[in-house]
């Protein structure tokens, strides 16, 4: 035990080096609701079995749980320019040393004229409240070693972009000021000739405004077997389902709150084992472990793609909130308006472990923990795209009132376009994928028994560190109410 334990710590420490830090991205998947000891067949039922008193075969848990993501300034990286939280915005003859010019998204011709400057911060943040529902009861009229369990995490989830602006020097647009997140806000529009130019629908981000979203963060059953020969160890495999009860994102913003795996459907496989270290009559510890992957199928979600220049050598960076025009129409609008699609989203594999200690004295319980999760990063298909229909705009020499043209080898002294068409091989995928995550939880509960009754009533917290920049980090608390019958 001790050996296989040195073995994985190993593997654990060798794995930290492999973090990188992901930009440019714009969507993320947080991980799913995890409570200590959700997965754990261990409860207060097997000790009553271990201690031969009368209990029937069913354990109910209720955790009420807080959650607060601490990793502000990493996840403003994730959605941030260039590896950075903070973007510059500038124009006319210092853009050179700018982060995102501000031409990229008011329509003039006279970039050398624009005032628009500043410096927009991203910090978002995540909180999730609400209970965590676990039922399991033993299937005796089959086997006594047969058991199903349920969990269903009820769940209130906010979200906050958090993006605010420093240093900020206005634009006059059409009589109305205008402030550096006016367009990433949705509140920058155009509606006269010659630069008539639509608002940002989709991939906004917004400044202090909350979004919420509850729901049930899907519900997780599992059919299990118990093997055993006494009460010094167990082996439990168990097969596991996960039914979407949550929401898909609807690109509308950035960093929407999504509850659950974003209505993906899953299937997996688990294995726990436990094993007794020391017994008295007053005193015993003993060691959990559990292990589950799972597999979710894909469905449709809408995300926000990016696109490559035609020249293929990069994908340009946040080019879904620079100006296009479409051919054959009139003025311009912001990339993320059509770049936001229905997309076939096929997720990764997801593994999850953990190892309990588990201290019993008379009627105290304490637990501590750890929990390794992992996810394989996401694969996002487009499914369908008009070529030679989009494509950047030259503010030079296109004006809103003739049609919008697309030249395949644009001129830029005459043509309407910087570069040439939008194809659907140029889309870039990857700004719109959950790439590969690694979090490690630490956690600790104490719990009171009553035997009499028999309730457990217990209290815990948690803090979860992200490898990357990919996860969100935090801290959690835990009110434990169990009760077996």
């Amino acid at each position: 035990m001790i050996y296989r334990l040195t073995i994985f710590l190993l593997l654990l420490v060798s794995n930290l080096f492999a973090a990188q830090d992901y930009t440019e991205k714009t969507f993320l998947l947080p991980q799913p609701i995890r409570i200590p000891t959700q997965s754990t067949f261990y409860d207060y039922t097997d000790e009553l079995i271990a201690r031969g008193e009368s209990v029937d075969v069913g354990h109910f848990q209720a955790t009420a749980f807080y959650q607060e993501s601490t990793n502000k300034k990493q996840l403003g990286v994730y959605f941030g320019r260039n590896g950075r939280s903070e973007v510059c915005i500038d124009s006319g003859t210092s853009a050179n040393k700018t982060s995102f010019k501000a031409e990229n998204f008011i329509f003039t011709d006279d970039q050398d004229s624009l005032q628009l400057k500043g410096t927009m911060q991203i910090a978002p943040w995540r909180r999730v409240e609400g209970i965590h529902l676990v039922y399991s009861k033993r299937l005796t009229k089959i086997s006594k070693r047969l058991f199903i369990m349920a969990h269903a995490p009820v769940v209130q989830v906010t979200h906050c972009l958090g993006v605010c602006a420093t240093d900020e020097r206005t634009e006059l647009v059409e009589g109305r000021n205008v402030g550096v997140v006016c367009y990433f806000r949705g509140h920058l529009q155009q509606k006269l000739d010659p630069y008539k130019q639509a608002p940002l629908r989709c991939a906004r981000m917004t400044c202090c405004k909350r979004h919420c979203r509850s729901g049930v963060a899907d519900v997780e059953l599992l059919l299990g077997h118990q093997f055993s020969n006494n009460d010094q160890y167990y082996l439990s495999p168990r097969a596991i389902v996960v039914i979407p009860t949550g929401n898909k994102s609807t690109g509308a913003c950035m960093f929407e709150p999504v509850v659950g795996h974003g209505q993906h459907w899953g299937v997996g496989f688990g294995v726990e084992a436990m094993t007794v270290f020391k017994k008295t009559d007053a005193t015993k510890i003993d060691l959990t472990c559990a292990y589950n992957i799972k597999q979710f199928f894909s469905n449709t979600q809408r995300r926000t793609l990016g696109f490559r220049s035609d020249d293929w050598s990069s994908v340009r960076a946040w080019s879904h909130y620079e100006l296009l025009g479409e051919s054959g129409k009139y003025g311009v609008f912001p990339a993320a308006n059509v770049l936001t699609q229905d997309v076939k989203v096929r997720p990764g594999l997801l593994f999850d472990c953990s190892m309990n200690l588990n201290i019993w004295h008379k009627n105290c319980l304490v637990n501590f923990g750890y929990n390794y999760f992992s996810r394989a990063g996401e694969d996002v298909l487009v499914r369908c795209w008009d070529d030679d229909r989009y494509a950047l705009v030259n503010p030079s020499t296109y004006v809103s009132t003739d049609p919008f043209t697309i030249a395949p080898d644009p001129d830029f002294g005459s043509d309407h376009n910087l570069e040439g068409p939008i194809q659907r091989a140029m889309l870039s995928t990857e700004v719109a994928a959950s790439p590969p995550a690694i979090t490690h939880k630490f956690y600790g509960l104490a719990s009171y028994v009553h035997h009499s009754a028999p309730l457990t009533l217990g209290l815990g917290g948690a803090y979860e560190f992200s490898q990357d920049n990919a996860a969100l980090e935090g801290y959690e608390l835990y009110f434990k109410l169990g009760w077996s019958f």
